[in-house]
């Protein structure tokens, strides 16, 4: 019997536009897919540590990852570094787990020049004044860095024509069936079923 290997998918989308909260819905339908953790220089946000959210490195330690050519990507955004461990996603791939990476757009490039066999889903909100409503209805930024994402999320939109799928979450509950929908269809979960 030939060895099975897992799928990469990328989402990626402009930031408010609910790819945590998607993908979260989404992965209680298909626990069989793994959702990468991703590292970062950032400060946890409340409940940050206890989620298992985010791999929190000092920027030194993120920097000798770096060093080590322990990512598969990596970005400087918003002051921060993030980025996606090799071992995260290669441990599972290799035994048939496909994994989702939630990254931004320059990661999403980055993955894709190293890998160009991965699929790609771009999250967007139905327009950019929503977006914004989404942005300080979370009440994790202040006024400026709320503009910086805004502008930053024009650019975004732009790339949503280099993806393989581009999905409006208008509303949550019928745009976390449509991304379970996808991510079905990429990892072929209903031939392994």
């Amino acid at each position: 019997m030939e060895k099975q290997v897992g799928k990469i998918i990328v989402v990626s989308g402009p930031s408010g536009a609910g790819k945590g909260t998607l993908i979260q819905a989404a992965l209680r339908q298909c626990p069989e897919i793994h959702l990468a953790i991703s590292a970062t220089t950032r400060a946890p946000r409340e409940g940050e540590l206890e989620s298992g959210a985010y791999y929190f490195l000092s920027e030194d330690d993120f920097k000798a990852h770096i060093q080590d050519n322990a990512f598969i990507e990596y970005c400087l955004v918003h002051g921060n570094y993030y980025g996606t461990l090799k071992k995260e996603v290669f441990d599972r791939v290799n035994v048939g787990t496909s994994v989702l990476l939630e990254i931004d757009i320059q990661g999403a490039r980055k993955v894709r020049a190293a890998l160009p066999d991965i699929s790609g889903i771009f999250i967007t909100p139905p327009s950019l004044a929503i977006l914004k409503q989404r942005l300080i209805g979370r009440n994790t930024d202040n006024t400026s860095a709320i503009d910086i994402r805004m502008k930053q999320a024009s650019t975004e939109m732009a790339e949503a024509a280099h993806y393989d799928f581009v999905l409006v979450n208008e509303r949550v509950d019928s745009a976390s069936d449509e991304l379970y929908r996808l991510i079905s269809q990429i990892s072929c979960l209903d031939q392994v079923n």
